[in-house]
C-alpha cells in the first residue's frame, strides 16, 4: 500500500506552459486550415454556378436552332437540375437565382446566402467567356468583365455582324455638301459613322445660266432663280456664215466653223460669256471675295464691301476714307 502511494506521488502531469503551447499550435492549424477550406467551398459552389450557367447556354443554343429564338422563361428549358427547382421564381438549388436576358442574349446566376448575394455571374449565348462579380472570380481564368457589363454588352441579332469595339476611322471619304449647300461633317469615334448636316445658302445662282443637254441642232440652257434651277430650254440654231459676227442670245457671237450657229464671243453692256454657251448679266457676276468701292451720297466718303456667297456684300470700312455714320452700309 505504501509502495503504490509512492508511486502515485513519483508521476508527473502536463505543465501549463506545455498546454498553452498545445493551444497555440492548435489555434494556428485552425486559423491556417479555415480560410483554405472555406475557399474551396466557396470555388466549389461557384463552379457549381457556372455549370449552371453552361446547362442554361446549350439550352438555349439549342431552343434557337429549334425554334428560331431564345427562350424568355426559364420554364421554357424545362428541368436545369436533379436537385430542388423553381424555375418560375428563378431559384435553383435553394441559393442559386438563375435570370434571363432575351433582349441581350444572356443568363445570369447569383449566388444568395440569407438573402444576401455572396457572388454572380453571367454569360452570353453568342459570346466566349464569363462575366463575374464577388471574391470568387480570381479562381477562374476566361473572366472578361462584372457580371452586369457582360450581360449588359449590346449584342447584334443571328446572322448580323458583331460591331466594331474599337473606331479607327468612319468608312469612305468625308461627305461634301452638294452645290449650292453649305455644311460640314464629322467623325463620330463612338459610331464611326459621318455626322453632319447641310444648308442651302440663300440666293447662291440667282439669276446665273448654265447649259443644259438637248437634242442635236439647238442650244439649249437652263436659268437659276434664288436658289433654283428653271427647266432645260432650246432654242433652234440659226444658219450662218461661218466666222461672220453675230448674236449670241444677249451677248455677241461667232458664227461656228460648221455654220449650225454662233457660238457667245463677246460682251455687251449689260451681258458677258462665261464660256462659248454661255452669257450672263453683268450684275451677277459677283464672286467670293470680290472687292467693291462706293462712293456715299456726300461725293467724298467711300465704301468698301466684300462679297460673299453666304452673306452677299458686307461693309469693311477703311478709317482712312470711310465714314460708317455718314454712310450707313
Amino acid at each position: 500500500m505504501l509502495k503504490n502511494k509512492k508511486a502515485f506521488k513519483e508521476r508527473k502531469g502536463f505543465t501549463l506552459m506545455e498546454i498553452l503551447v498545445t493551444v497555440i499550435i492548435v489555434g494556428v492549424l485552425a486559423a491556417i486550415a479555415y480560410p483554405v477550406f472555406s475557399k474551396s467551398i466557396a470555388k466549389a459552389r461557384a463552379t457549381e454556378a457556372v455549370n449552371l450557367l453552361e446547362i442554361v447556354k446549350n439550352k438555349q443554343i439549342q431552343n434557337f436552332a429549334t425554334t428560331g429564338e431564345y427562350a424568355t422563361s426559364l420554364s421554357d428549358l424545362k428541368r436545369l437540375t436533379t436537385g430542388r427547382e423553381n424555375l418560375a421564381s428563378g431559384v435553383v438549388n435553394d441559393n442559386y437565382y438563375v435570370s434571363l436576358n432575351t433582349e441581350k442574349a444572356c443568363a445570369s446566376v447569383a449566388y444568395k446566402k440569407s438573402g444576401r448575394e455572396i457572388f454572380s455571374f453571367s454569360v452570353g449565348y453568342e459570346t466566349p467567356g464569363l462575366g463575374c462579380s464577388g471574391n470568387v472570380c480570381s479562381s477562374f481564368g476566361d473572366i472578361v468583365g462584372t457580371a452586369d457589363s457582360v450581360c449588359d454588352v449590346s449584342l447584334p441579332g443571328p446572322g448580323q455582324e458583331e460591331p466594331p469595339t474599337t473606331c479607327t476611322g468612319c468608312p469612305g471619304p468625308q461627305p461634301t455638301c452638294p452645290e449650292g449647300q453649305t455644311g460640314s461633317y464629322t467623325c463620330n469615334m463612338s459610331t464611326c459613322q459621318w455626322e453632319g448636316s447641310c444648308s442651302p445658302i440663300s440666293g447662291w445662282c440667282d439669276g446665273m445660266a448654265r447649259t443644259c443637254p438637248g437634242p442635236e441642232g439647238k442650244i439649249c440652257h437652263e436659268l437659276c432663280t434664288g436658289n433654283t434651277w428653271g427647266p432645260c430650254t432650246c432654242e433652234d440654231t440659226t444658219p450662218c456664215t461661218p466666222g461672220s459676227e453675230g448674236q449670241f442670245q444677249d451677248c455677241r457671237g461667232t458664227c461656228k466653223a460648221d455654220g449650225s450657229g454662233y457660238e457667245c464671243t463677246g460682251d455687251t453692256d449689260t451681258h458677258y460669256c462665261l464660256d462659248a454657251n454661255t452669257c450672263l448679266p453683268f450684275d451677277k457676276t459677283c464672286k467670293e471675295g470680290d472687292i467693291q468701292k462706293q462712293t456715299c451720297d456726300d461725293e467724298v466718303t467711300v465704301l468698301c464691301r466684300t462679297f460673299s456667297i453666304r452673306g452677299g456684300w458686307s461693309c469693311e470700312f477703311n478709317t482712312s476714307s470711310c465714314n460708317t455714320s455718314q454712310c450707313p452700309c
